[in-house]
């Protein structure tokens, strides 16, 4: 896996002044893959990176990050780069086991 940041779309709300970057996230997942039926959110995945998220071995994560307008695209890009690195370190050893219909049970603990 080569890609970790995909940016979608960029957006500027003047009332608000705000910029608006939504996108997707790209981690891997070394232990614990869950496959997923039907790979990347992004129209420009190659086959290969549509079967490692189908697979497991890639797990995607939609974004949505706000910043000053006027910020400098060098500082928007490393930004995003601390913020997957934050949220890669996060993910550290728990891939996938933090997912939807995940859940805990005082008695027996986490489903997964």
């Amino acid at each position: 896996m080569a890609k970790e940041i995909i940016i979608a779309g960029v957006q500027q709300n003047p009332q608000s002044q705000a910029l608006q970057i939504t996108g997707w996230y790209w981690f891997p997942i070394t232990s614990g893959a869950k496959t997923q039926a039907n790979g990347s959110a992004w129209s420009g995945a190659s086959a290969a990176e549509n079967s490692a998220i189908e697979a497991g071995t890639v797990l995607e994560v939609s974004f949505i990050v706000n910043y000053p307008i006027g910020t400098p695209v060098a500082t928007l890009k490393s930004l995003l780069q601390q913020d997957w690195t934050n949220k890669n370190s996060a993910l550290a050893g728990l891939g996938p086991a933090v997912d939807a219909n995940v859940y805990y049970d005082g008695s027996t603990g986490w489903s997964a």
